[in-house]
C-alpha cells in the first residue's frame, strides 16, 4: 500500500501543516509561499491519505484522526485507550507497513 514506510510516516507528521497550508491556498485563491507544482502534489498527498483512510486503512481511521491530526503522543493515546506503549508501537508500526 504505502510506496515506504518513511514515507508514510512523513505524511502523516505533516498532514496537519500540509492540510492548513492547502486551506489557506484555496481560501486566499492564490498560491502562498508554495509554488504551483508543489500545491498540485500537496493536494495529492492529501487526496492519497484521504482515499486511504476510506478504504484500506479504514481500521485505522481513529487512530490517525487521533494521533495525527489530534496531536496525542503514543503515551497519552496509550493512556487514553488503557493500552500500554508497546501495543501502541506495535499498531504504529502496522499502520505504516500497509
Amino acid at each position: 500500500m504505502w510506496a515506504s514506510s518513511r514515507c508514510a510516516k512523513d505524511l502523516c507528521k505533516n498532514y496537519n501543516f500540509d492540510r492548513s497550508k492547502y486551506r489557506l491556498c484555496v481560501k486566499e485563491k492564490r498560491f502562498a509561499a508554495i509554488t504551483r507544482s508543489d500545491f498540485a502534489k500537496l493536494k495529492e498527498d492529501l487526496q492519497f491519505l484521504d482515499n486511504a483512510l476510506k478504504t484500506v486503512l479504514a481500521e485505522y481511521k481513529d487512530y490517525f484522526q487521533e494521533r495525527f491530526v489530534d496531536g496525542l503522543s503514543i503515551r497519552k493515546y496509550a493512556v487514553a485507550h488503557q493500552l500500554n506503549r508497546r501495543s501502541i508501537d506495535h499498531l504504529q508500526k502496522k499502520f505504516f507497513l500497509l
